[in-house]
C-alpha cells in the first residue's frame, strides 16, 4: 500500500485509482460483512416482516457507509415521492421518538409508523409513511381484533401485556383521532414517565388508529391502572392538561392536570366578569401555575369529593402576590362548588363538572336568576356551559366558532353570560311545553374540530345523567340543534345515547332527519317568526296579504331560520313582500327594488350564502359584496342600520348586535326609525334595554325572541313525546300526518300569543312589548307550576280532554292506555299543567290571573278546566240541534264561553 512518500510537493496524493479502489472496497467489504451479520441478528423479526428487500438494502447501505467512514450513524432517508421518511440512529434514548416526530411535517397526514430497535440497543430504525398510495398495513391478529372493535367509533382502548423478557407491550387504539396526534401523545407521555420505547408500530383503518409500543421495562415497574387511564385520555385530553402532565422531572397524572386546567378556566369565568384584563384566561392560568405545588391536593379533593380548606392559601400567602392568591382562592372555591363529575366514567371524552349554580353568580351577576343546574365542560379544543332552569329541560346546543384569536378572547369573556341568557330566554320560551328551558354553548378554539366538541359534550351530559340513576326522572335533559350542529351530529348523539343506556335515547336530541322533525327541512321556527311578523304589521295598519311590505333579513339563504323565512314569506305573500337587504356570514346583498325572489329561492334550495347571489338579477341600485371584498365586512355589519324597510327580521347573527350604545343608529337623520318593526328570529339579537328604548322612545314594535322564535322548541317537545310513545319505525309510518298537524299547531300557538301581546300592549301603552312578552311567559309558567302542584296531590277531573287536545292527532291515536304508561307521570302532569295554563292565559288575558296567589291560581285553573268541558258539551249540543246559526253559535261558545260559565 503506498505510503506518505508518494505525496507530491504540491500536496496532492499520487495514489493510483486501482489502489484507492482496492483500499475502499476492502474496507467497505469488511464493514459490510460485519454490519450485515450483526444487522440480521439484532434487528427484530418484525422489521424484516414489514420491510421490503429494497428498503432493507437502502437502510444497510446508509449504515455501512456511515460506519465505514467512522461517523456516527444518523441518517434521514426519503423515497422518490417523499411519502416514506426513515430515520436511522446509532443509539437509542428515552424521548428519541418524540424528537423525531417533531421533525416530521405537521401538514401531512401520517398513515403508518414503525420503530425498530436493535436487541443490543445500539441502533434504531424509525419508518414513517404519509397518506398516499400506501399498501394496507399488515396487522397482527391482536391489533386487528382491537381495531375492528372500535372501527368508526370514537372510543379508546388500552391493553398492557407483559412479555417474558422483562419488557411489555402497550396497545393503544382510538377512533376519531388523527394518527399523528395519537402517536405524538403516546410517545410523549411514555417519555415523561422515563419509559424507554424499544419498538412502536402505527396502523390506520378508516377513522380508527392503533399504536403499539414495546417498552423496555416490565409492566410492574409503573402504575398500570394510572397509565392505562391516562393513555385512554390521550386522544381527548386538553392540550394544556397534556403539556402539564408531561413536563420533564415533574410528573403529574393526566387526570389531576385536567382538573387543574378546568378549575383555572372556571376561575377565569368567575373573575373576568370583574376585570377581563387583569384576569384574562391566559393570565389566570399563568398565575395558577405559581401555586402548582397544590395541584395534587386540589385534584385529589375534586376526584375523591374531599373538602378543601384554606390551608393551601395560608401556606402560599407569603410567597404569592395578590392576584395569584385571588386566583388560588377562586380555584379552591371552584373545586368546592363541584357537585358531580364524570372523572370516573370509563372512556370519557371530556371533563363535565356539575356546579353549584350559584358559583358564577357573584356581585356582578347578582341580578341574574340562579339556574336550577349548571354544567361546565373542559374539552380538547374548546370549553362550554350547559345551563337549565328545571330538572326536566330542553334547549338547543350550539358551537361558537371564532375565526381569530382576538375573537376567541372576546367570546370567552362572555361565554357563561351568553349561555345563561339563552337558557333564561328558553325558559320563557318553553312556556307552552312541559320541559323547562336550557341551553348549551360550546366555544371552539380557532381550528378546532366541531364534531369532536359536540360528541364530547353529548357524552359528558350522558355521563352525568346516567351515573346517578338512569331510571330516575331527575336530570333528564333533551337537546336540540343550534348553530353549527349538523344532521350527522344529531344522528351520532342519538345513537350514542342508545349505546350508553340513556332513557328514551330517541328523545335525547330533536330535529332528527329520520324519526324526527328536522327544523331546517320543515322551517318550524320560521313559521312562527312569519306569523308574528304578520300580526306586527297588522298593529301598524299594514296587511302583507293585500299590500306591499319591505323586509330586511340577517342570516342567509343557507340558514335554518333565515332560509325558511325567505321561503315562507314568498309562499304567504308572493310579490307583496320585498326583501331589500340580507346580511350573513358570507357577505351582503341589497336592492331597494327588492332582491329577486327566484334567485333568492335558488340560493335557499342550493344551501348557498347571500354572497352567491347572481348580480345580474339586481336593479341598477343593487349590489352584492362578499365578506372578503373591499368594504364587504363594513357593508355586512352596517346593513341593518343603513337600510329602510317596514320590518327587520334578525334570523341570524351574534347576541347583542343591537344594544344600548348603538340602537340610535337605527334612526335616520330626522330621528325617525328606519324600520317599524323588529321580529327576533335570532336569540338575543337585541338587548333588553335596546328593546325598551326602541319601543318606548322610537315607537318600533320589537317582538322578543322568546315569543317570536318559540315554535322550534314546541316542535321539539312534540318530537320528545313521540320518542317516548313510538318506535322509530312506527313514527315513520305516521310522520306525514304528524308533520302537518304540528305545523298547524305551531302557527296557531304563535298567533294566539301574538294577539295577546298586541292586545295587552294596546291596553298598557306605557309598557314595552318586551316586558309584556316576559310577563306572559312568567304568568303561564306560574299558573303551570301551581296547577302541577295540585295535580300531584289530588285527582282533577277532565285531564283526559287536555291530553287529547295537546298532543298531535298522530299521537292521540295511541293515547288510550299507552300514553299514560309510556310517558313518565311527572312529565304527563307537567304537560297537562302547561297546556291548561296556556289555554287560560291566551284566552282570558293577563289581568284575569294577575294578583292571584298560587293556591287561588290552582283553584281557578281546575275550575276553568271544568268550565271548558261544560262549554264543549254545550257547543256539541248546539251543533246537533236544528238552530239556523248553530255552527256560528257553537264557535262563539268555544271561543268565549268558558269565562262566562265560571262567572255565572
Amino acid at each position: 500500500m503506498p505510503g506518505p512518500e508518494h505525496i507530491s510537493a504540491s500536496g496532492l496524493a499520487t495514489y493510483e485509482a486501482s489502489d484507492l479502489l482496492d483500499h475502499v472496497s476492502g474496507k467497505l467489504q469488511q464493514t459490510a460483512q460485519d454490519t450485515v451479520s450483526w444487522f440480521c441478528e439484532q434487528l427484530p423479526h418484525t422489521y424484516f416482516e414489514s420491510t421490503d428487500q429494497a428498503a432493507v438494502e437502502r437502510h444497510l447501505e446508509a449504515i455501512i457507509g456511515a460506519r465505514a467512514s467512522g461517523q456516527p450513524v444518523s441518517v434521514v432517508l426519503k423515497n422518490d415521492d417523499n411519502t416514506i421518511w426513515t430515520f436511522i440512529q446509532e443509539t437509542d434514548r428515552t424521548g428519541l421518538l418524540v424528537s423525531l416526530l417533531d421533525q416530521l411535517p405537521r401538514e401531512r397526514r401520517l398513515a403508518s409508523a414503525n420503530v425498530f430497535t436493535a436487541r443490543d440497543g445500539s441502533l434504531v430504525v424509525d419508518v414513517f409513511q404519509f397518506a398516499g398510495d400506501e399498501s394496507p398495513a399488515s396487522l397482527t391478529p391482536k391489533i386487528a381484533e382491537r381495531m375492528a372493535s372500535l372501527a368508526g367509533d370514537t372510543d379508546t382502548s388500552v391493553q398492557v401485556t407483559p412479555n417474558d423478557d422483562a419488557t411489555c407491550d402497550i396497545i393503544l387504539v382510538a377512533g376519531g383521532v388523527t394518527a399523528r396526534r395519537l402517536l405524538d401523545r403516546g410517545a410523549g407521555y411514555l417519555a415523561a414517565l422515563a419509559v424507554p420505547i424499544v419498538g412502536a408500530h402505527l396502523f390506520t383503518s378508516g377513522t380508527t388508529t392503533a399504536v403499539s409500543f414495546s417498552v423496555g421495562v416490565p409492566a410492574d415497574t409503573f402504575n398500570q391502572m394510572q397509565v392505562t387511564h391516562d393513555l385512554r385520555r390521550l386522544a381527548w385530553a386538553d392540550e394544556r392538561a397534556y403539556a402539564l402532565s408531561t413536563q420533564a422531572n415533574e410528573y403529574v397524572s393526566l387526570v389531576h392536570a385536567e382538573v387543574w386546567v378546568a378549575l383555572c378556566d372556571l376561575s377565569f369565568h368567575a373573575l373576568s366578569v370583574e376585570d377581563p384584563y387583569r384576569f384574562s384566561r391566559g393570565r389566570v392560568f399563568s398565575l395558577a401555575l405559581k401555586a402548582k405545588e397544590r395541584l395534587q391536593e386540589v385534584g385529589d379533593a375534586v376526584i375523591h369529593g374531599h373538602t378543601l380548606t384554606s390551608e393551601p392559601v395560608q401556606h402560599l400567602s407569603q410567597r404569592l402576590d395578590g392576584d395569584a392568591l385571588t386566583v388560588l382562592r377562586t380555584i379552591i372555591r371552584a373545586g368546592g362548588a363541584i357537585q358531580h363529575h364524570n372523572l370516573r366514567a370509563t372512556g370519557r371524552f371530556g371533563l363535565a363538572l356539575r356546579l353549584d349554580p350559584a358559583f358564577l353568580h357573584s356581585a356582578s351577576r347578582c341580578e341574574k336568576a340562579v339556574p336550577y343546574a349548571t354544567v361546565f365542560f373542559s374539552l380538547d379544543g374548546g370549553m362550554g356551559f350547559h345551563v337549565r332552569f328545571r330538572d326536566i329541560a330542553r334547549g338547543g346546543l350550539r358551537v361558537v366558532r371564532p375565526r381569530t384569536v382576538d375573537a376567541h378572547v372576546h367570546e370567552s369573556e362572555r361565554l357563561y353570560d351568553e349561555c345563561w341568557g339563552l337558557a333564561f330566554a328558553q325558559q320563557l320560551k318553553n312556556k307552552d311545553i312541559p320541559e323547562g328551558g336550557s341551553k348549551g354553548v360550546m366555544l371552539a378554539e380557532p381550528g378546532a374540530e366541531v364534531d369532536r366538541l359536540v360528541k364530547a359534550v353529548g357524552d359528558g351530559i350522558i355521563d352525568l345523567c346516567i351515573a346517578s340513576d338512569p331510571d330516575a326522572l331527575t336530570d333528564r335533559i333533551f337537546l336540540g340543534p343550534d348553530e353549527n350542529i349538523t344532521d350527522e351530529m344529531i344522528v351520532w348523539l342519538v345513537d350514542r345515547a342508545a349505546s350508553r343506556g340513556y332513557p328514551v335515547p330517541n328523545a335525547f336530541m330533536s330535529s332528527k332527519p329520520g324519526a324526527g322533525m328536522n327544523h331546517k327541512q320543515y322551517g318550524v321556527t320560521s313559521e312562527g317568526v312569519v306569523v308574528f311578523f304578520e300580526e306586527a304589521m297588522k298593529t301598524l295598519g299594514k296587511t302583507p296579504r293585500n299590500e306591499q311590505i319591505s323586509v330586511i333579513l340577517t342570516g342567509g339563504p343557507d340558514g335554518d331560520v333565515a332560509g325558511n323565512a325567505i321561503r315562507i314569506l314568498f309562499r304567504e305573500y308572493g310579490d307583496n313582500v320585498r326583501i331589500v337587504g340580507i346580511a350573513d356570514g358570507t357577505g351582503s346583498a341589497e336592492d331597494p327594488a327588492g332582491l329577486n325572489s327566484t334567485e333568492l329561492l335558488r340560493l335557499v334550495d342550493a344551501g348557498a350564502g347571500i354572497a352567491a347571489f347572481d348580480p345580474t338579477h339586481l336593479s341598477p341600485n343593487g349590489r352584492v359584496l362578499r365578506l372578503t371584498d373591499d368594504g364587504g365586512l363594513a357593508a355586512r355589519n352596517s346593513l341593518p342600520f343603513r337600510l329602510t324597510a317596514d320590518a327587520l327580521l334578525p334570523c341570524g347573527g351574534r347576541p347583542a348586535t343591537i344594544h344600548a350604545d348603538n340602537w340610535t343608529d337605527l334612526l335616520d337623520e330626522t330621528g325617525q326609525p328606519r324600520v317599524r318593526a323588529i321580529v327576533e328570529g335570532a336569540n338575543l339579537f337585541v338587548t333588553t334595554d335596546a328593546r325598551r328604548a326602541l319601543d318606548l322612545e322610537a315607537g318600533v314594535v320589537v317582538v322578543k325572541d322568546s315569543s317570536a322564535n318559540k315554535c322550534g322548541v314546541i316542535c321539539s317537545s312534540f318530537e320528545i313525546a313521540a320518542a317516548h310513545l313510538l318506535t322509530p319505525a312506527t313514527f315513520l309510518k305516521v310522520k306525514a300526518q304528524f308533520v302537518d298537524d304540528v305545523l298547524q299547531r305551531l302557527r296557531n300557538l304563535a298567533r294566539r300569543e301574538a294577539r295577546l301581546l298586541f292586545a295587552t300592549r294596546a291596553q298598557r301603552g306605557d309598557t314595552a312589548l318586551v316586558d309584556i312578552s316576559v310577563l306572559v311567559s312568567r304568568t303561564i309558567n306560574r299558573v303551570s307550576e301551581a296547577v302541577e302542584a295540585t295535580l300531584t296531590t289530588e285527582e282533577v277531573p277532565g285531564i283526559r280532554t287536555i291530553i287529547d287536545e295537546y298532543f298531535p292527532a298522530a299521537l292521540q291515536q295511541l293515547s288510550n292506555g299507552v300514553m299514560d304508561s309510556s310517558l313518565p307521570k311527572a312529565y304527563l302532569a307537567r304537560t297537562v299543567a302547561t297546556a291548561l295554563a296556556g289555554d287560560l292565559v291566551y284566552r282570558e288575558g293577563l289581568s284575569y290571573v294577575e294578583g292571584l296567589d298560587d293556591s287561588a291560581l290552582a283553584t281557578l285553573a281546575t275550575r276553568y278546566l271544568a268550565g271548558r268541558i261544560r262549554v264543549k258539551e254545550l257547543a256539541a249540543s248546539v251543533r246537533a240541534s236544528n238552530l239556523e246559526n248553530k255552527d256560528e253559535i257553537s264557535q262563539l261558545l268555544l271561543e268565549g264561553g268558558v269565562r262566562a260559565a265560571l262567572d255565572s
